[in-house]
Parts: C-alpha cells; structure tokens; sequence
C-alpha cells in the first residue's frame, strides 16, 4: 500500500501514518502532503487529529509515520532529521530512486538527531 501510494504520487513525496501494536504495523493510513512537494512532506494536524481518532477507533496505537523519496535513498535527509519531532515514533521512508525495486527502510531518530536503522519484515502492509 505505501508502495502503490507513493508511485501514485511521485514525483510529489507522499506521507502517510501507520498504527499498530508494539512495532508491529497491522493499519496504512495514507494522508495528503499539504507542502504539495518533492522534497518535503507535511501531514496537516488537522488531519493527523482525524487519523489518530480513526486509530483509537480501530483499537491501534499511532507507531509510525511514512513518507516517500521519489528520487533519493530511503535515508532521513537533513529536513526529516531536523524535523522529527516524537521520538517515540518510527520514521518510514519508500525509496522510488530505482521505481522497479521500490525500498522501504525505517530509522528512530534519537534526541541528539541520531539515526538508527531498523529491521523491517514486510507483509501485507
């Protein structure tokens, strides 16, 4: 699903939530990039209010947030560094830098703006 979302979307960056248990991701909730951009992405907090109601509804706790680098690695750049603002939350990024193996990579990113790599098993999410 966030693979489709973000081939849909390219070249603009899409953004999305993921809920779930613990680090296991069980629901996609796709949202629109309000910055309309390539580059960057921004989930309006109206909308992010909307998707975490829907999360309680559907008994999931809010995990992760994703978006998508059209044309780059699947690595936070400096904005998705300096920008990340739970760290509680995983961060997703869907690669589409080579569109026929699409790469899906998530990171924590520490209080000292610390990258750090995740294991992530893929499935129907």
């Amino acid at each position: 699903m966030i693979i489709e979302q973000s081939r849909r979307e390219a070249p603009r960056e899409a953004c999305g939530m993921i809920g779930g248990h613990k680090q296991t991701a069980t629901h996609i909730y796709p949202t629109k990039n309000s910055d309309t951009s390539e580059i960057t992405y921004k989930i309006d907090p109206r909308e992010t209010f909307d998707v975490i109601r829907k999360m309680r509804s559907d008994q999931v706790d809010f995990i992760a947030v994703y978006h998508s680098h059209p044309a780059t690695e699947a690595y936070p750049s400096p904005t998705d560094i300096r920008e990340a603002g739970d760290l509680d939350l995983t961060y997703v990024i869907c690669s589409l830098k080579d569109n026929n193996a699409p790469r899906i990579r998530a990171f924590k990113i520490g209080e000292s703006r610390s990258v750090q790599e995740l294991q992530v098993e893929t499935g129907r999410v």
